[in-house]
């Protein structure tokens, strides 16, 4: 016999047949091993094997036989058994096949029922085909996702009782005794003359006449009215012939004359003739009101339990089964599972849970289930789902087996959520901890001061601070007070009196002629007459911070002096806020000289109106890349007088990295700035001047080496080349001094279109590399997509970053040249591996004429425009330009671009 190895429970008490489940090798068919075969299929073989009424079981696609040992005997022998038992259907009842086969194709693909009474299906039994008949139904049996996964069978070999009519006559006499005996009304209905018999019983229960026939109508009339219309609807399915006749429904009746309400059962069945027309219909009624009550009560008990779970003020549900079916979870549960009752109930907890798996609950939950055995944890740790991800909480529960006489149906789940009291817990031992660790990081001493007993205990630091080796008596620490600052100690000990806490700052004479100041703080404890009973307190050195808070008000006197002196502004504003402190030369900056509030926006409105989106794109551009800036712009004071201002500011962040004021100076360049438009003027003048006899130059040089190279005279061409080169040098340096006037005259003019960036960096790569052999350079764009902007101004940028790299990297190596996509902005970064910036010299490097000086500053030729008309390209363009460098190792020089559409 093959043994299976896995737990068949669900066979226990099946008899025969049950032995005949565990000896077949499943795992040879289609049904596949005990151990996978779904709960469903178990449960509804541990029903049928069970029950004395003899039921057949059609299991999965291939319809696989089982029945049980009260089927047995309709077997016959030296036939179908015990070869019946897991055969394919086809191959089981091939005789009858053709008449079954639509029955359980209607029941399996549609979920109907059906009902067959005495029907003549000839089996094979006995060692032959015989006559059988039967009563039986087909119904549906669903899986877990409530799909028909097989067929049931309820069946009444009823051969005998056809064949024996006569027999079934004889014994009317003994039926209708049974009827009496069991208490049972019985009625017989006439369905073409809708008349309906019924024994006295029935009509007592109805309060009928005791009239032969009655119409239907006036029984139905006994009948409450909630319940008619379904009393109606059942006789009108049990008639017709598709419902193969069966009628059983319970409802409630009230005898018109007594008042008397009972709850009856009535089962029946029609009969039918060869047209398929209902032309009897009978049964038996029987009072189950007790039964209903006790029904009824159940439910109400039911109802009570689930209504107590569902109020209960602690987390509460029950888990039903092997599987853990959520079968009721009241609100606390859901809130602490993070999920809704749609994901939960009546599914697997760890499949509408599936967070949990894995964290040991599993085996808690078997093991109750195995021992009916209650399980009880205290602040256990759970992680669960909250906001995407997985956080720790601290639970106590209880797992209780939820019984159903002596057999464990479930687990009913207590939980109580303790992680705000554990983590309050924690956080006071923690506090208590980081009290004693900052105690000894600040080093601050400590002391206990008994009012009744004047026992004054201090702890080691607390000695030291004084200069006491060890522990004094309360005096000799009072004598070491400084005789000036006695007076004051005493105020705050009578103050505290009052307040409950102490505090005051003095200082100390210690025995080593050195004079201390210390800080000492407390808290008074008082008696039921409101007399101090105990001091608690710390004392600490602040001799340092004293000498270091004269030192600062003298640096702050020294500011000052310089602000002063400088005709600086000094401000703080309040990023929250928009609120300004500031100094009086702030105000006389914006021409507010006598106004006390002061606001950002307040500001903002007296910058002239072409200035204001650049400051704004200046403090949130120092805000978001936590840099500092410096930008320079114009105010119309109140009087419309026109002023230049320079700012310069940094940010400072919380310790939670949100930013929260911006400290700064102001400086007026009205002045500076009317020298610099008469340089500008000159310089305007002067390029212009000089581009037309530069240009001619340019074009007799040209002339003259053509000529010479045509008469041979090669060495003076070369001459003539050479001078044609420094000529290109004078005609670019006279374009960026045209440039720059017309950046600093807002004149600088810019065509913006939509153009491909990568297209326009290959292109500049390319023409670049022509120009030299000592260096490679090396594309590598990780951006392809469009760019709105003045095409020949970005290759203008592009071409000064490429040149610069070549001219400060003197030896042969690469020039890298990257392209990438960053938060909607494509970014372009110059990278070389030559002399390098100082990291203090790097924010200056974009200004006007600005030239790093140093060994080399000779080295390389240039006017220290090149990298300044850069960025004020790249911020007209509404774009950000940046360079990070090691001194001796190379520099990487960046901007950054908006990706948008057209404007």
């Amino acid at each position: 016999m093959f043994q299976q190895q896995t737990d068949t429970s669900f066979l226990d008490g099946g008899g025969e047949s049950a032995q005949i489940i565990r000896s077949i090798d499943w795992s040879a068919n289609p049904v596949g091993p005990i151990s996978d075969w779904p709960q469903t299929l178990k449960t509804v073989l541990g029903i049928i094997l069970r029950t004395k009424f003899p039921m057949f079981l059609f299991w999965g696609p291939e319809l696989i036989c089982f029945y049980n040992d009260a089927y047995r005997p309709s077997l016959g022998n030296n036939g179908k058994h015990p070869t019946a038992m897991g055969q394919r259907g086809e191959d089981c009842w091939p005789e009858i096949w053709d008449f079954i086969k639509p029955l359980i194709d209607k029941v399996m693909l549609r979920g109907e029922s059906t009902w067959f009474d005495d029907q003549l299906l000839p089996i094979f039994r006995n060692g032959k085909i015989e006559d059988v008949y039967w009563t039986f139904s087909y119904s549906p049996v669903n899986d877990d996702s409530g799909r028909p996964a097989g067929v049931f069978v309820t069946c009444n070999e009823t051969t005998e009782k056809v064949l024996s009519v006569k027999i079934e006559e004889e014994n009317r006499d003994q039926l209708a005794f049974a009827v009496d005996a069991a208490e049972l009304g019985t009625w017989d209905y006439n369905p073409f003359t809708q008349k309906i018999k019924a024994n006295q019983r029935l009509k007592e229960w109805f309060g009928l006449p005791a009239d032969e026939e009655l119409d239907l109508s006036i029984a139905l009339n006994a009948i409450t009215e909630a319940d008619r219309p379904r009393v109606v609807a059942a006789i009108e399915r049990a008639l017709d012939i598709s419902s193969g006749g069966k009628y059983d429904i319970t409802y409630t009746i009230i005898n018109p004359v007594t008042k008397i309400e009972r709850v009856v059962r009535t089962k029946g069945r029609a009969h039918f003739n060869a047209e398929g027309i209902a032309w009897r219909f009978n049964g038996t009624q029987q009072d189950v009101t007790d039964d209903s009550k006790a029904r009824r009560q159940l439910i109400e008990s039911e109802k009570n339990f689930r209504a107590m779970i569902l109020q209960a003020p602690v987390a509460m549900c029950v888990l039903k089964g092997p599987n853990h079916i959520v079968e009721v979870a009241n609100e606390h549960i859901l809130e602490l599972w993070n999920k809704t009752i749609e994901q939960t109930l009546n599914k697997p907890l760890f499949e509408g849970l599936p967070e949990v798996k894995g964290q040991g609950l599993e085996e808690l939950l078997e093991g109750v289930l195995k021992t009916g055995e209650k399980f009880a944890a205290s602040e256990h740790p759970v992680f669960l789902p909250r906001h995407g991800k997985m956080e720790l909480f601290y639970i106590n529960f209880v797992y209780a087996p939820f019984l159903n006489g002596q057999d464990i149906e479930g687990i009913i789940v207590v939980a109580t959520d303790v992680t705000a009291q554990v983590t309050a817990r924690q956080k006071i031992q923690d506090a208590e901890e980081r009290a004693r660790l900052a105690m000894d990081a600040v080093e601050m001493g400590a002391y206990d001061l008994d009012y009744i007993t004047n026992e004054l205990i201090t702890s080691p630091r607390y000695n030291q601070i004084w200069g006491f080796e060890k522990g004094a008596s309360r005096d000799e620490y009072l004598d070491a007070i400084h005789p000036d600052d006695m007076e004051l100690r005493l105020n705050a000990h009578q103050e505290s009196l009052k307040t409950g806490h102490l505090r005051y700052e003095a200082r100390i004479k210690r025995k080593d002629k050195s004079v201390r100041w210390v800080r000492a703080e407390g808290k008074l404890y008082f008696d039921e007459n409101n007399q101090p009973v105990r001091l608690l307190g710390t004392v600490i050195d602040i001799t340092d911070a004293k000498r270091a808070e004269d030192a600062l008000i003298e640096i702050n006197q020294k500011l000052e002096i310089a602000l002063e002196a400088g005709s600086l502004g000094s401000y703080e504003l309040n990023i929250a806020t928009g609120e300004i402190q500031c100094n009086e030369q702030f105000k006389e900056d914006f021409g507010l000289k006598g106004e006390q509030v002061f606001t950002f926006n307040r500001l903002i409105n007296i910058v002239a109106p072409n200035h204001r989106d650049k400051v704004r794109r200046a403090v949130s551009e120092a805000i978001k890349y936590k840099t500092a800036y410096s930008e320079e712009f114009q105010v119309i004071w109140p009087d419309n007088a026109v002023h230049w201002l320079r700012a310069a500011g940094k940010v400072r962040f919380t310790e939670e990295g949100k930013p929260a004021i911006i400290i700064g100076v102001t400086f007026d360049i009205t002045d500076h700035k009317n020298l610099q438009q008469q340089k500008d003027d000159f310089i305007s003048i002067a390029s212009h001047e000089l581009k037309t006899p530069v240009t001619s130059i340019k074009a007799y040089t040209q002339v003259l080496e053509r000529m010479l190279k045509q008469k041979g005279d090669t060495k003076e061409a070369g001459m003539i080349s050479k001078m044609d080169s420094q000529v290109n040098r004078l005609t670019g340096l006279i374009g960026d001094l045209l440039d720059v006037t017309k950046i600093n005259a807002g004149k600088l003019q810019f065509n913006d279109v939509d153009f491909k960036f990568a297209a326009l960096v290959t292109e500049v790569v390319e023409d670049l590399q022509r120009t030299t052999e000592k260096h490679r350079l090396i594309n590598e764009f990780n951006y392809e997509g469009t760019v709105h902007a003045d095409r020949e101004r970005i290759a203008q940028v592009i071409t000064n970053l490429i040149t610069n790299a070549i001219k400060y990297s003197p030896q042969p190596g690469d020039i890298l040249i990257r392209s990438a996509l960053h938060d909607n902005e494509v970014h372009l970064c110059v990278e070389d591996f030559g002399v390098g910036i100082a990291e203090e010299k790097q924010e200056h490097v974009f200004e006007q004429f600005y030239r790093v000086s140093g060994n080399k500053q000779h080295t390389f030729p240039g006017l220290g425009l090149g990298l300044y008309i850069s960025s004020e390209i790249v911020k007209r363009e509404g774009g950000r330009i940046w360079v990070n460098s090691v001194e001796n190792k190379g520099s990487t020089f960046c901007f950054a671009l908006p990706v948008q559409q057209s404007r």
